[in-house]
């Protein structure tokens, strides 16, 4: 291909990035709900935490066991919590690559790699928050794995799709049924947007008359409904809606206007448009297959972004009723992001195909394709995240070290005084630091407060002697003055043509 070296750099510099990145797990601590999981482990009672958490959080039986385990293991050797998150982006990277392996058979293997290099990065950077979906126990088991392990099913039904033994084909069926019955337990959101897609796939096969494909999908369609009623109906699950928003046209109708925001925000936010042109002009010549004959390549973007926007509802709507939430944790974002892209970018080639961008627009395209690349990386390395990990960047060290020392000092204080005081922590640096909500902070009724006690098995208080951890972090500095200009600066400036 004779542009295909371009692809390779662009892929290059994405990897590089994406290290850079995830080695900061290196300087990952635990925090928040890490340190109730991991005292209801020392408990030595798996059935009694299994049992809590069936009645006190909700059906995530699944992440909620994997969550409890690697707690566990993580109070005696810290280093679990800074390799695990790097594994599992790792298994990710990997998924990912297979699901584009098998869905672009026709192209080579260096290819493929290099669109997963590409598509991992600008993931990466899309997100809300890479400590709370990356690094943090919490976004890996009830987001980032289930859906990962999710996304594996379909390779594998895909395989036994282009499989032509019947053994096989049942084997690998039946293991795609598994692993998608077991992830089911982990989040309701991954539900709703992976029934939605066999759905449609299984709509598709009606259409189309496809026997194989609709044979295929019963039983991963099945094991999802009966997934989905024991989350459902789950003790817990019914505690954690009655506290929120119960009303469930106001809950559609707020799901469907979130989606609709965070689906024009995650279409001009990320690089999506760019890497969309990108990708147009280095595989030009191999056109895309059309999935349904009748309809143009207009119709078939406008059916992706659709796509896109639907399954970006499902996401938001899930998590935010069953929450009463008016928006998602940042963990939770990753959901709608991860479909969005995925989405957005199809429909995007799709629409380009449709308008023949290519004789129209592209006189010179080695030139507009070197433009792409650097507008790409520009648009990448001024983003707020990538910003947040060069700016602190010296940070993380001190960070870690001021965690440590602060257990050791919790570990060795006086159990019988009422509370024992903490010293801030000075910087609390991204990516690697939490949000300000799972920070300990001077109130001795906050949970994250109480949770650390309860893991140090002490009655009495923990607490700052005053405000939250970090204040001095170079990237919260710059987040927080960034975040007050945008808000405020219209309003400041409008005031002082007054003044």
């Amino acid at each position: 291909m004779q542009y295909s070296r371009y692809l390779y750099y662009c892929a290059l510099i994405s990897l590089l990035f994406s290290i850079y990145l995830i080695s900061f797990s290196l300087y990952n601590f635990p925090s928040a709900d890490d340190f109730i999981y991991g005292a209801k482990h020392s408990l030595n009672s798996f059935s009694l935490a299994i049992n809590s958490y069936l009645y006190g959080s909700s059906g995530r039986i699944f992440s909620n066991t994997l969550y409890h385990f690697f707690a566990g293991i993580s109070n005696n050797n810290l280093m679990i919590y800074q390799i695990l998150p790097i594994f599992t982006f790792i298994f990710f990277g990997i998924v990912v690559y297979l699901l584009l392996s098998i869905i672009l058979k026709s192209f080579n293997k260096k290819d493929v790699f290099a669109l997963t290099c590409i598509f991992i990065f600008i993931w990466l950077l899309s997100l809300n928050s890479m400590n709370d979906t990356v690094f943090w126990y919490g976004g890996i088991f009830n987001y980032l794995f289930p859906m990962t392990l999710m996304f594996f099913s379909i390779y594998l039904l895909l395989k036994a799709y282009y499989t032509d033994s019947l053994l096989y084909t049942i084997f690998l069926v039946l293991l795609s049924s598994t692993i998608l019955f077991i992830s089911s337990f982990s989040n309701e959101a991954l539900f709703l947007v992976f029934f939605i897609i066999y759905f449609l796939l299984f709509f598709y096969g009606i259409i189309y008359k496809n026997t194989r494909l609709k044979s295929m999908l019963i039983l991963n369609m099945l094991v999802l409904i009966i997934a989905f009623m024991f989350i459902l109906f789950a003790p817990g699950s019914s505690n954690r809606a009655g506290g929120g928003n119960t009303d469930l046209l106001f809950g559609i109708y707020r799901g469907l206007m979130t989606a609709l925001e965070r689906g024009f925000s995650y279409y001009f936010a990320t690089a999506v448009i760019p890497v969309s042109l990108f990708l147009y002009l280095i595989f030009y010549e191999n056109k895309p297959k059309k999935l349904f004959p009748n309809l143009s390549y207009k119709y078939h973007g406008i059916i992706f972004i659709i796509l896109g926007i639907i399954l970006s509802w499902a996401a938001h709507f899930v998590i935010s009723y069953g929450l009463g939430a008016l928006g998602l944790p940042p963990r939770a974002k990753v959901i709608p992001q991860t479909f969005s892209l995925i989405t957005f970018i199809l429909g995007n080639i799709y629409l380009l195909y449709h308008i023949n961008f290519y004789n129209k627009f592209c006189i010179h395209k080695k030139k507009f394709i070197v433009f792409i690349c650097f507008y790409t990386l520009f648009s990448v390395v001024t983003s707020d995240d990538f910003i947040g990990s060069i700016i602190s960047l010296g940070e993380h060290k001190s960070y870690y070290n001021q965690n440590i020392h602060r257990l050791e000092y919790i570990t060795n204080a006086d159990k019988t005084q009422k509370e024992i005081i903490l010293q801030k922590i000075s910087i609390a640096p991204y990516p690697v630091a939490p949000i300000d909500a799972r920070m300990i902070s001077s109130d001795c009724k906050y949970y994250v407060n109480t949770q650390l006690a309860y893991y140090f098995k002490y009655k009495g208080c923990i607490r700052l002697e005053s405000g939250m951890d970090g204040d001095n972090s170079s990237s919260k500095k710059y987040f927080r003055t960034k975040d007050y200009i945008l808000k405020n600066g219209v309003r400041i400036w409008f005031y002082s043509l007054f003044k």
